[in-house]
């Protein structure tokens, strides 16, 4: 039987166990784009499908996918993605040794992105469009220190 959840900010969390009597059980928890748009109304539906696909790519390895995240992903969609800036990557704790590191590399939002891949592939957490303040990666209060990725 299939019953759905729907948590304070909309997100669909089914219920149950799947395939409780195979070897490989799971649960599902969606993320749809009307979720996105409750929240971000100023959004495009296209920007909200960027949104979902940015969230799918950037979930915190620990926590899933949180508001904060959510903040991130929509900030990166509004940001001028062919503007040269300084983006910045942070790693999940089970990537060691680069956990308590971040990586700042320039360029724009797609290149930096397609960089981090080439150098560590799906070894990575999450792009932030700054490094300390409002959506960011919040370097200082992590104690992260930088990584500098031409001497990896």
């Amino acid at each position: 039987m299939k019953t759905e959840n729907i948590t304070n900010k909309g997100v669909k969390i089914m219920d149950g166990i799947r395939d409780r009597n195979t070897e490989n059980p799971y649960m599902e928890i969606k993320w749809y784009l009307s979720d996105i748009l409750e929240e971000y109304e100023d959004l495009t539906k296209d920007e909200c499908i960027e949104v979902l696909e940015l969230m799918k790519g950037s979930h915190d390895y620990d926590n899933g996918i949180t508001w904060e995240i959510i903040d991130n992903c929509v900030e990166i969609v509004k940001t001028n993605k062919e503007e040269s800036k300084n983006w910045y990557f942070s790693f999940g704790v089970d990537h060691i040794p680069y956990n308590k590191n971040y990586v700042k590399i320039h360029g724009t939002c797609n290149e930096t992105r397609d960089k981090m891949f080439e150098k560590f592939g799906k070894r990575w957490c999450f792009q932030y469009p700054n490094l300390n303040g409002e959506n960011s990666l919040n370097a200082d209060k992590w104690g992260l220190t930088e990584l500098l990725i031409e001497e990896i």
